[in-house]
């Protein structure tokens, strides 16, 4: 008998009761708070603030929309189909909770996340471990533009006019993908799309990849937050759109400032799409409170400090299933939370002055004036800095080094300090001697 690293027995072919285990202890990752005092004393941290004062503006907006209430053919509208998945989901897990079971949370947060987005491919939630159907409701119709839609329409349209390109994330790309929905509507509307995928493009080639798209002309590029946190400066796309919101901090941060890099000549807006009523509006408002946290604790630090430690979006999910669980009610809207966490950012971005410090007035310069008449002309040698003397150093031939050491009888070389303060003695002798 022996045992998995997890601790977990495993048979190996032997029949006895005896059993071994073997525990396996692995340093977590990590800083001791202790280590902070070592190194905030000997540390200096820049943000792209600090290093480019002439960036232009950069503005946050949440734009929120209301679902569809008008019915089509299969009787149920975007607001009905998503208030019966809500009810019976959420009355399904509080029973399964009540018993001890998570096993239904996941799909819970999934389901009502994506749907709105994905009405009309309909969905079918079966419980993971019985197989059996909770709810199942019908896809709704493909010809119509729900109203979330139509505010993006809206948004890229009004972008193109004013010569500004838009870069678009979604983060269901896989088995409920929504990219190849979002390029028909916006193609149908007379827009250049380009979607890129993780599986199409490479790291290594996105940079380039993008390039093309836009030689090619391209309004909008959508594509997964993540393929693009990192490593792109993407200052064609001034105009960004979170079509669908990423829930861990520190991608949202990074892939918001994707065009508000050093080189952008262009006004910076990012804005942050999510149904009304809905727990796409819940989660935002969560990653906005969450952000407002993460600018408190990390202060003047750079964003991919604190930030990017331990923030995987877990902990927020988490907060959000146990929000909706317990039924907690909204004591303020997404547009004024996320008012609070653009007013905190601006804070962390101003300039630190005293109240009692002045710019140092520049001193006056005193001009000599003109001499009339002829000047006779000074006999001497021009005077020449020590900085001179080494640029002139600096340009000459350069001769081989002299052997270590000095051989009999031979006069010790100058240093270049020492030889400049010669010719200042030598000058002064001759002065004298005249």
């Amino acid at each position: 008998m022996t045992a998995s690293p997890d601790g977990e027995s495993l048979e190996d072919g032997r029949t006895s009761r005896r059993r071994k285990y073997r525990k396996v202890i692995r340093e977590r990752p990590g800083l001791a708070p202790a280590a902070l005092f070592h190194l905030i004393g000997n540390s200096v941290f820049l943000r792209l603030s600090d290093v480019a004062a002439g960036l232009p503006p950069y503005e946050e907006r949440v734009l929120l929309s209301d679902m569809e209430t008008e019915e089509d053919g299969t009787g149920l509208s975007q607001r009905s189909a998503y208030d019966e998945l809500f009810r019976t989901l959420r009355k399904a897990l509080t029973d399964l909770l009540a018993k001890g079971s998570k096993r239904l949370l996941a799909t819970y947060l999934q389901t009502l996340l994506a749907y709105p987005d994905g009405c009309t491919r309909g969905e079918t939630v079966f419980d993971p471990e019985t197989e059996d159907v909770l709810v199942q409701v019908p896809p709704l119709s493909e010809e119509r533009l729900y109203p979330k839609e139509r505010a993006l329409v809206d948004l890229v349209a009004a972008e193109r006019l004013a010569g500004r390109r838009v870069l678009v994330y979604a983060t269901h790309t896989g088995t409920r993908d929504i990219t190849g929905r979002m390029e028909e509507f916006l193609s149908r509307h007379g827009f250049n799309v380009a979607v890129m995928k993780a599986d199409a493009v490479p790291p290594e080639r996105r940079e380039a990849w993008v390039a093309k798209r836009v030689e090619e002309g391209v309004d909008v590029l959508v594509c997964h937050p993540r393929l693009v946190q990192t490593g792109l400066d993407l200052v064609e796309f001034p105009t960004i759109c979170w079509y669908e919101t990423d829930y861990s901090v520190y991608t949202m941060r990074q892939a918001s400032r994707r065009s508000w890099r050093i080189g952008q000549r262009e006004p910076v807006q990012v804005v942050f799409m999510a149904y009304r009523n809905t727990l796409q509006a819940d989660a935002l408002k969560l990653v906005a409170q969450k952000l407002q946290s993460s600018l408190a604790v990390e202060g003047e630090l750079p964003e991919d400090g604190l930030a990017a430690y331990g923030d995987d979006g877990d902990d927020l999910m988490l907060a959000l299933a146990r929000k909706i669980v317990a039924g907690e009610e909204d004591t303020g809207s997404v547009e004024s939370v996320f008012e609070q966490a653009r007013q905190v950012a601006a804070e962390a971005e101003a300039l630190l002055v005293d109240e009692g410090w002045h710019a140092p007035e520049p001193e006056p310069v005193t001009v000599a004036a003109a001499a009339e008449g002829v000047v006779d002309a000074v006999d001497s040698e021009p005077q020449r800095s020590l900085f001179s003397w080494a640029e002139f150093m600096a340009d000459a031939p350069e001769e081989p080094l002299p052997p270590r050491g000095l051989r009999q009888n031979e006069a010790p070389t100058l240093s270049l300090f020492d030889w400049a303060l010669e010719r200042e003695r030598e000058g002064v002798l001759a002065g004298a001697a005249g």
